[in-house]
Formats: structure tokens, C-alpha cells, sequence
């Protein structure tokens, strides 16, 4: 494992958010793609939306996006705890702990960005994400 991080979500204004959150604490996108760049079926109104972004914000990284059409984040619980994991270790033992007595959003399985992904909320109503590298991640467009 490499690091556990804040990953906000947002029902459209992902991008506008972060612009705001950079200017008032004097950060910097690092990498940013929009739901257009990804082979995912989505409506015409959401293909600029923010598919994924990470950026700094006073040494610190953070990820965002704007959350699949249809599954709105609540304001005050848009926020999921991001595990990271090398190519070289698995997520796979702290994932099933975790997801005892809470529930499985997403199973872990391979993605088209090179990643084991998947998602929970454990039994007291922390969401989890967790990816794990596969392969060199790719550049930013």
C-alpha cells in the first residue's frame, strides 16, 4: 500500500470546485480527463464533466470527480478515502475486511486505465476506493 487519500465527488461542478479550491489555498491541477476520454456510455451533457483529477493544494494531493450520471453524491458525505496499492501488493485481504458488514459498490476488477479498481462503504459509512497499479499509468492528455 501507498498512500490513503481524499477523493471528493461532485454532481456536476467538479471542475468549477476545484478551480476554487486551488485559488484559495494556491494549488495546482496535476492531471485532470474528462468522461469523453473514457469508453463509458454517457449522456451528451456529461462527456465535459470530470471523469478524474487529482491535484495539490498545500503539498497535499487530492483527487476529484464528478460522479456518474444518475449517482449523486449528498453534500457532506461526497467524500471517499482513495487506497492506493503498487503493482506488487494486493489489495484483496483488506478489501474483503473492510467490506465485512458493510456493503460492496463495486467489486474489484481490471479497468481501461491499467488498475484493479473497487468501491465499498464499510459498516460504519466510510467509503472506500481502492486501485491497484497494473501497468505504467498513463499520460495526461
Amino acid at each position: 500500500m501507498s498512500s490513503i487519500q481524499p477523493y471528493l465527488m461532485f454532481s456536476g461542478n467538479c471542475e468549477e470546485a476545484i478551480k476554487f479550491y486551488c485559488d484559495v489555498f494556491g494549488g495546482d491541477v496535476q492531471y485532470s480527463t474528462k468522461y469523453k476520454d473514457g469508453p463509458m456510455d454517457v449522456p451528451e451533457n456529461w462527456k465535459e464533466k470530470i471523469m478524474h483529477t487529482t491535484f495539490i493544494i498545500r503539498g497535499d494531493q487530492l483527487m476529484a470527480s464528478d460522479s456518474f450520471p444518475g449517482n449523486d453524491p449528498v453534500k457532506g458525505n461526497n467524500i471517499n478515502l482513495f487506497v492506493s496499492f503498487d503493482k506488487n501488493s494486493s489489495p484483496d485481504e483488506i478489501f474483503s475486511k473492510l467490506a465485512v458488514g458493510g456493503k460492496i459498490t463495486l467489486a474489484l476488477e481490471n479497468t481501461f486505465w491499467g488498475a484493479r479498481f473497487g468501491q465499498l462503504v464499510d459498516r460504519y459509512g466510510v467509503s472506500w476506493m481502492f486501485n491497484q497499479e497494473l501497468e505504467q499509468p498513463k499520460k495526461s492528455h
